[in-house]
C-alpha cells in the first residue's frame, strides 16, 4: 500500500499562566465586551497602543474567564479573567490550528510569550493543559477505515462516525444509548479514548477541510481541492492535562519539547490499527496496518522540528481568496433573488440588469448619509486583525 506523509505538526497547544493583565487593558476589554453584547456581535479592538489587535467575543468562558480575545487565524484565542491578582491563574491561551501550520514548536512558544509582553502582562508559572499532534497521509483512493480493526485496552471507548449519505437504522435501545446498524456507509472518523486523558483520532482530513472551509490545508498538502483521487487521512494524537500531568509529569513548555514524543509513542504502541490476518480471528495477533507503521516512522523524528512550511502571507492570502469567493457568491445569490422579486425575464436580466445593479450600488456609494463608507470602515477594522 502506497502511503506518503504530506504534513506533520502540532495541531493544538493550550496553556494557562499565573498572572494578570494591567487594569488599563482590562478596562479596554470590558468596554469592548459591553459593546459586543449591546450590538450582539464581536468587537474589533486595538490594545496597549496598537501593540495587540484582535476581536473580543460577546461572552466569556466557564471557569471565571470574563473575556475571550481572538488575535486572528495566525494567532491565538485568549481566555482572560477580570482580575489583577498576580498570584492566580488568570490567563489561558489556545493557539489556532491555522497558526500552527505556519510555525514549529519553538516559534509557537515565542509567539505566546511575545503576546504576553505586548499586553504588558505580569506572568510567571505556566501549565500545559493540552497538546495535539497531527500526521496527514496521502492514502490510496480506495482506502477505507474500519473501527473493528483497532486493538486497544478493553476499557477504551471506540467511537466511529459515519458519513451522512443515508439515515442509520436503529435496532435497539441499550443502557448506553441507541445502537445502530450502518449499511453501505463509509466511516469518516474513529476516535479512541477520552479527554482530558488521551485520545487518538483517525479521520478523513480532506473531507473535513472541504466541509469546514479550510482551503489552506490544500496548499500545505500540495494537492488540488477539486482532485477527488487524492485521499488525505489524518492520525491525530491528543494529550489532555490528566495524561500530561498525572501520567507523565509534563507541565511546562520545556517538558513538552523533550517528553511529548514518549507520550505519543506509548499511545500508538498500546493502541494499534491492524490489518486482517487470514485464518486468524484474534486481532491482537494481526500485524500493524501500513498506516500505523507510517505513524511510527514519523514519530521517530523530533516532533518540535516539524513545520509545514506555509508562510503567514500564504495563509492570509488563501483565507482572503476564500472570503472573496464567499462574498461574490452572496452577491450573485442576492442579485438572482432580486431579479425574481422584480419578475424580470431572462432577456431583461441579460440586457441591462447588471447595469441597474451597478447604478444602484453607485447611488449607495454617493449617498450623503455615507452608510456604505461606515460599513466599509467597520469591515476594514474587523478584517484588520
Amino acid at each position: 500500500m502506497q502511503i506518503k506523509l504530506v504534513h506533520a505538526g502540532f495541531d493544538s497547544i493550550e496553556i494557562t499562566f499565573v498572572g494578570c493583565l494591567p487594569e488599563t487593558v482590562l478596562a479596554q476589554l470590558r468596554e469592548a465586551k459591553e459593546v459586543a453584547q449591546k450590538e450582539q456581535k464581536d468587537q474589533s479592538v486595538s490594545l496597549n497602543s496598537d501593540r495587540v489587535r484582535g476581536c473580543v467575543r460577546q461572552t466569556g468562558l466557564k471557569g471565571g474567564y470574563a473575556f475571550l480575545l481572538d488575535t486572528g487565524p495566525d494567532g491565538e484565542l485568549w481566555s482572560i479573567k477580570d482580575n489583577t491578582n498576580t498570584t492566580e491563574w488568570n490567563l489561558a491561551v489556545k493557539l489556532h490550528a491555522s497558526a500552527l501550520v505556519c510555525m514549529n514548536f519553538e516559534q509557537a512558544r515565542f509567539q505566546i510569550y511575545q503576546r504576553l509582553h505586548d499586553l504588558d502582562a505580569t506572568f510567571g508559572q505556566e501549565s500545559i493543559r493540552r497538546v495535539d499532534f497531527a500526521f496527514d497521509f496521502l492514502m490510496p483512493a480506495n482506502f477505507e477505515l474500519s473501527h473493528n480493526h483497532f486493538v486497544a485496552h478493553y476499557k477504551t471507548k471506540v467511537r466511529p462516525y459515519f458519513e451522512k449519505s443515508a439515515p442509520p437504522k436503529k435496532t435497539r435501545q441499550s443502557s448506553e444509548g441507541d445502537n445502530f446498524v450502518f449499511c453501505g456507509r463509509k466511516i469518516e472518523s474513529v476516535t479512541l479514548g477520552k479527554m482530558p486523558g488521551r485520545q487518538i483520532c483517525v479521520y478523513d482530513k480532506r473531507l473535513e477541510a472541504l466541509t469546514k472551509k479550510k482551503p489552506f490545508w490544500f496548499k500545505v498538502w500540495g494537492i488540488d481541492p477539486k482532485d477527488k483521487t487524492k485521499s488525505i487521512w489524518r492520525v491525530e494524537l491528543r494529550a489532555g492535562k490528566k495524561e500530561l500531568k498525572d501520567n507523565w509529569n509534563l507541565r511546562t513548555f520545556a517538558d513538552i519539547e523533550y517528553g511529548i514524543g514518549d507520550v505519543y509513542k506509548d499511545a500508538i504502541n498500546t493502541t494499534r490499527y491492524v490489518s486482517p490476518l487470514k485464518g486468524d480471528s484474534n486481532l491482537s495477533r494481526w500485524p500493524n496496518h501500513p498506516l500505523w507503521e507510517a505513524v511510527s516512522a514519523a514519530l521517530s523524528k523530533k516532533l518540535s522540528r516539524y513545520q509545514a512550511g506555509l508562510t503567514r502571507d500564504q495563509l492570509k492570502e488563501t483565507i482572503k481568496e476564500q472570503q472573496q469567493e464567499i462574498h461574490i457568491q452572496q452577491i450573485t445569490g442576492n442579485a438572482a433573488s432580486l431579479a425574481a422579486l422584480l419578475d424580470l425575464s431572462a432577456s431583461e436580466i441579460r440586457e441591462d440588469f447588471a447595469d441597474q445593479i451597478a447604478q444602484t450600488l453607485q447611488n449607495k456609494i454617493d449617498h450623503p448619509d455615507e452608510a456604505f463608507w461606515k460599513s466599509l470602515q467597520r469591515a476594514e477594522k474587523r478584517m484588520g486583525w
